[in-house]
């Protein structure tokens, strides 16, 4: 009579990717799981243990938009610099900040038509990408503000732009409110370029 040997079973574990979900104004991190949902960012395993077994705190981190892709910085090393090492560029604003020229990143791009007074903004194909890898919601707006050139306390005007609109038709026109070419202003949590054209 043959008998059959006990049957053998390989546990088959599915690779797994963490994520910390974040604020994408602040950079503040307020989740960590296996979800990749809302705002979030992947990081290592490691980082996710430390998280889930209490030796590693949510609200040692934050998440920030550098060179085209969001990264994962600690406060620890930041919160604990001597007062003497402290440099000048520690307290420039780098929330709200003048949208310039920019040739060098992958960016939001906004150039001013004068002569049709509209304003033509796309998006670069390398940040269009991380945005949409990213960013997992509807309604992703963020708002601008043109200010005129000798005043810039005091918006002019503002307009919003939709991300995820954005992202999905490559480019979009809004309409320049002012006979004046204005100066740019936003939240920095993107790259940005603004160039005029008459």
């Amino acid at each position: 009579m043959y008998i059959r040997p006990p049957l053998e079973f390989d546990v088959i574990r599915p690779k797994v990717k963490y994520y910390f979900h974040f604020d994408i104004e602040t950079g503040d991190v307020f989740g960590c799981s296996v979800q990749h949902q809302g705002h979030s960012v992947e990081i290592t395993k490691e980082l996710a243990d430390g998280i889930h077994n209490g030796t590693k705190q949510l609200t040692d981190y934050r998440v920030v938009f550098k060179n085209t892709e969001y990264v994962v910085e600690s406060l620890f090393v930041e919160n604990n610099k001597l007062q003497n090492n402290v440099k000048t560029d520690d307290h420039i604003n780098k929330v709200i900040y003048e949208i310039g020229k920019n040739d060098t990143d992958s960016c939001v791009r906004f150039v001013l038509d004068m002569k049709n007074k509209k304003w033509n903004i796309s998006i670069d194909d390398e940040l269009k990408n991380v945005i949409q890898n990213t960013v997992t919601q509807d309604n992703f707006i963020f708002k601008f503000f043109a200010t005129p050139k000798n005043n810039t306390s005091v918006p002019e005007y503002s307009f919003e732009v939709d991300m995820t609109q954005l992202c999905a038709v490559g480019s979009i026109q809004i309409d320049h409110k002012s006979n004046q070419i204005p100066r740019l202003f936003c939240r920095k949590v993107y790259n940005y370029s603004y160039e005029v054209t008459q």
